[in-house]
């Protein structure tokens, strides 16, 4: 699948960013202040000299944050990639410029030489994946996509927001699918995955340009960069329990029309813990995750026994693909609540006023 490799990709993108620092001794002047001095490196990349100005911020956290002062109202320089396409298949060109969009490059330019087929092949998947990309030129032999939406302009909540409805309501016609016995209803679900996966794509392209520098935490409506992170790792099983909702749909509609009102009992009790999942991440506690985490374990062991008494034994092609889905859904509702855990924890790790150890 695309999205996978992407993230395997994207991780390996990580970890060659150069994000390793360095100890700096601090200095005091005669003035009663201190200073730090700047790393070369950066200081040439940005044309700074002696004399010239950056600005500085405090964040949340307690660490400093310094850019050029030409910087400081957010913006930062477009940035543009070149891909030559040589002998890559269109799936494998693909994976690039979603990778590059993640990391945050505005201007994603294709050259496909002779193959103007990929051109028609790779445009209607970017269109239909990658939030608030046009194609700004297209030739025979090339394609530019440029990103023209601002990622402060839905905050970083409310992207993950709109991911996590988006499969609630995959979730919820799932079932109301297989109780009112309308497969139409029911084999419309999958195309659906587009959605979920140009959300899911966003947010990790909004967390990533945080990481890489290009933004500050607070311009995405995050708590911290911690908390950015937990909702990027979040985002990705949202958008799994997505792609286990499409294969449950699609199943179901080979299984016997007369367990299918079991079969959607059964789903109702999935989304229900999906549901208490996110929403306890949304807003962590201690209380409700050790809830929702108990319901989730309860759904999951469960899950397997309830089908088998709703579907006969020559069910069992479908019916173990859909249990496998169902489980898979629990699965990664239940890593949403240990994130929910995770998150509650960073959050009172930041307005504590009393030392971690001390608690």
């Amino acid at each position: 699948m695309v999205l996978d490799m992407v993230a395997l990709l994207f991780l390996g993108f990580v970890g060659c960013l150069g994000l390793a620092g360095s100890v700096r001794r601090v200095q005091a002047t005669g003035g009663g202040s201190y200073v730090v001095t700047l790393p070369k490196e950066w200081v040439k990349r940005y044309g700074l000299e002696a004399g010239g100005e950056v600005f500085v911020e405090q964040l949340p956290d307690g660490s400093l944050w310094v850019r050029p002062l030409s910087a400081r109202s957010g913006g930062t320089a477009s940035s543009h990639v070149r891909i030559e396409a040589g002998e890559a298949s269109a799936e494998e060109l693909l994976r690039w410029v979603v990778s590059y969009y993640i990391a945050g490059v505005d201007v994603i330019e294709v050259d496909v030489g002779k193959r103007g087929q990929l051109v028609r092949e790779i445009v209607p998947f970017v269109s239909s994946r990658l939030m608030g990309v046009e194609v700004v030129e297209e030739s025979s032999d090339r394609v530019v996509f440029q990103v023209v939406v601002d990622p402060a302009s839905m905050p970083l909540d409310k992207s993950f927001s709109r991911l996590t409805r988006t499969v609630g309501y995959m979730l919820e016609d799932a079932a109301r699918g297989l109780e009112a016995g309308d497969s139409e209803l029911l084999g419309s679900i999958p195309g659906r995955d587009d959605v979920v996966d140009k959300l899911f794509i966003f947010v990790w392209r909004q967390v990533f340009l945080v990481l890489n520098g290009r933004r500050l935490v607070r311009e995405l409506g995050a708590h911290s960069l911690a908390d950015a992170v937990l909702t990027m790792t979040a985002a990705k099983h949202v958008e799994r329990i997505g792609d286990h909702v499409s294969n449950v749909a699609t199943l179901s509609l080979s299984a016997e029309r007369g367990c299918w009102r079991g079969l959607a009992r059964v789903l109702d009790e999935v989304k229900s813990v999906y549901k208490d999942a996110v929403q306890v991440f949304n807003k962590p506690s201690r209380a409700a995750a050790e809830e929702a985490m108990r319901r989730c374990l309860a759904a999951r062991q469960g899950v397997g026994e309830r089908l088998a008494t709703v579907c006969s034994s020559g069910q069992q092609e479908p019916l173990h693909g859909i249990v496998h889905g169902l489980r898979r859904i629990v699965d990664y509702s239940i890593d949403i609540v240990e994130l929910a855990m995770n998150r509650f924890a960073v959050w009172w790790l930041k307005e504590s006023s009393l030392p971690a150890r001390g608690r």
